[in-house]
Parts: structure tokens; sequence; C-alpha cells
């Protein structure tokens, strides 16, 4: 990583001068001079005698070095200052996209001084995965630009000089495409949330019904619920209390809606059908009730049935709800 940031600076160097040096308002003795010390450099035959013959080369060093800064010293400071700025363009461009994106859309020219817009929008992707990313290329470096666009590492490509109405266009595309994006990682992140909240309700549900289902199990009562379908009582629920009270399995009810009206005293039947027909009709909410059931072994024991009805909101009957207790069981106590 180090050697790969200490090669980084060194290309930058070496392309903020060759930029420098080919600016126009740049004298043509500079480049002769940097082009001397290059060739002196690479030369392999020492044209000057080591004046310090102590240290090998040391001339060569000197004169290297001497050329070089006589060169920076022709180039003109605004052209200095002027190329430094555009090097730094990538550098300052990376540093606003982490202190005020992540952006919307990011143009970049794929020509820059020291990094291509290729690797610039690489860069501004791992920082800003939702910025969308457009690049201005000129002829010479279409096939780059076409690879990028097949890696996806860019959205789309304008060739120089482009169109006024291409660019707004791409501008409007990726701006339409970062709303999707976002918009999409939005309803993620509120569907995900609901998720969560629901199974948390779910759970504090599942563990409402087993202390329900704790309470109903200690309980003398048998719980259950009719459903009203097409002017018809069908039993939903019976609790297990009910196979004590009546030597029947509970599924005997969900099987035959019939067996409990079938299994009342006769004496009886006509109250009990009156008062669940009040219920359904309105003419009450509650109603409670004495009467006597047959047990499976024959014998008929007293209950006190305690119903409840309930409506929708246009007034319609949904469900019955009630308890039977039987009576030998709470004068025992």
């Amino acid at each position: 990583m180090k050697l790969q940031r200490a090669l980084g600076r060194i290309t930058g160097e070496i392309n903020f001068y060759r930029n420098a040096l080919a600016d126009p308002r740049t004298p043509k003795c500079a480049c002769w001079l940097l082009q001397l010390a290059i060739a002196y450099l690479l030369n392999p035959i020492d044209r000057v005698p080591d004046f310090i013959p102590i240290v090998a080369h040391t001339d060569d060093i000197i004169v290297v070095v001497g050329l070089v800064m006589l060169a920076r010293l022709l180039i003109p400071n605004p052209v200095l200052i002027e190329h430094r700025r555009e090097e730094g363009t990538s550098t300052e461009a990376l540093n606003i996209i982490d202190a005020e994106g992540p952006f919307s859309a990011v143009i970049a020219d794929y020509s820059m001084p020291n990094m291509d817009g290729i690797t610039l929008l690489g860069e501004i992707r791992k920082r800003a995965p939702d910025t969308i990313p457009i690049m201005l290329t000129a002829y010479g470096d279409i096939d780059d630009a076409v690879a990028a666009l097949h890696q996806g590492n860019i959205f789309r490509f304008l060739r120089k000089p482009w169109e006024s109405d291409e660019l707004k266009c791409a501008i409007a595309d990726a701006l339409d495409l970062n709303h999707l994006i976002t918009n999409e990682r939005r309803l993620r992140n509120e569907l995900t949330n609901a998720n969560a909240d629901l199974n948390k309700k779910v759970k504090k549900l599942d563990e409402t019904n087993q202390l329900l289902e704790y309470w109903v199990e200690f309980s003398h009562a048998v719980l259950y619920s009719l459903t009203c379908e097409e002017d018809q009582l069908r039993p939903t629920y019976v609790s297990k209390k009910f196979a004590r009270l009546t030597g029947h399995e509970r599924t005997a009810m969900i099987v035959n809606p019939d067996f409990w009206s079938t299994h009342i005293h006769s004496d009886d039947r006509q109250q009990f059908d009156t008062a669940l027909q009040q219920l359904v009709d309105g003419s009450g909410s509650e109603q409670t009730l004495e009467y006597q059931i047959r047990h499976k072994s024959g014998e008929f024991q007293r209950v006190i049935d305690s119903m409840r009805v309930i409506r929708n909101s246009d007034d319609r009957p949904l469900e019955i709800v009630g308890a039977w207790l039987d009576l030998n069981l709470r004068e025992q106590q």
C-alpha cells in the first residue's frame, strides 16, 4: 500500500511537470533543460569527471538536480499554480464527496492530470454507491469508456464535444435512476422495520395467547366461539375443559355444528334458541341462562351459559363468544 502511494505521487509529479512544460506559456528553454537532464541521467558514459572522487557519481546527481531546478525556475508561477490546481482536482473531488456527499450524480472527464476518469468514478462509487457516474471522453478513449460501461462502472459516457441537450438528457436520466435506487432502498428499510415491528407484535401476541391458555387451563369454565355465517352459527373454538364437561372430545363441536343444541334438555331447548336468536337479531348484546346438558354417560348436568355478540360497523353479527360453567362444580366449591 505504501509503495502504491509512493508510485502514485511520483506519477502525479511526472504528469504535473509534463503538463506544465507542455503549456504554451512555458519557455522552450525550460523543456530543453529538462530533456538535457533526462538524457544526462540515462547516458551510461560519464561526461563530467568526478570532482569529488570519494563519492562516486556525486557530480551526476548535482548536474541532474541542478538542471531540473533551473528548468523549474524558468516555468512561470501562474502556470505552476494552474497545473498544480488541476493536478489536485481528483483528490479535491473525493474530499468533497467525503465531506458533503453523497450526490445524486457526478460527471468526470476521462483525461485528468493524476487520475483518469474511470478510476475517479470507481473511487466515488466505493464512497457513495448510489451516486450515478457519467463520464466525458474524447474519441481516442472510446474503447476504455465502453469497457467501463459494460462492467457497470459508469452509467453513461458522452463524447467530446457534447451537445447541450444530450448532456441535459444524461443528467436527467441519472437523477431518475438515483431517485429510483434511493426510493427502493428507503422502501426496503421501511419494510424491514415494519416486519421487525410485526414480529415483535406477533411475539407479544403469542405470549398473551400462552398466558390466556394458561388461565383457561386452570379455569373450570369452557370457553367457546361461534361465527355467524349465512344465518348459521358455526363453532370455531372450544377450550380443553369441554371433555370434562360433556365427556366428548371438543372436536365433536367442530365436526357437528348442531352438537351442542341437540344435547340440551328438551325442556330448556326453547329458551336457548330464543336467547341465541335475540343476540343475532340485535335485541340484546348479552345473554346469561341456565339449562341442562346431556353428558356422554347419559346423565344431565346443569350449566350456566354466558354469551356476548360481536358486531361489525354495519351492526351485523360476526361472532358469538361465551363460556359454559358446570354448576355442580361451583356448588361443590
